[in-house]
């Protein structure tokens, strides 16, 4: 598989993700005191293996429907975009 290179810069794309990161940390702050932590944990932890599940499923081969980040193979901000 050739590397696409789509971008090379700190841009929007990964401020977006930032951007959501700390609005998810900051809507499970204010939930967790609501919840007990069983429940709370068993929700992250849910959508956490939902949500790579999911991508990595359509993400990788047969299908490659899409490429994560900026570029065509996994980047270290790959990795920080999945505690969103």
């Amino acid at each position: 598989m050739n590397n696409i290179l789509y971008d090379n810069a700190f841009n929007l794309n990964e401020w977006f993700t930032v951007i959501l990161i700390i609005i998810g940390f900051l809507g499970v702050a204010l939930t967790i005191t609501k919840l007990p932590l069983l429940i709370s944990l068993f929700n992250l932890l849910f959508g956490l293996v939902a949500g790579l599940m999911f991508d990595h499923t359509i993400g990788i081969e047969p299908f490659d429907l899409y490429d994560v980040g900026d570029q065509a193979y996994y980047q270290y901000f790959d990795v920080i975009s999945y505690l969103m």
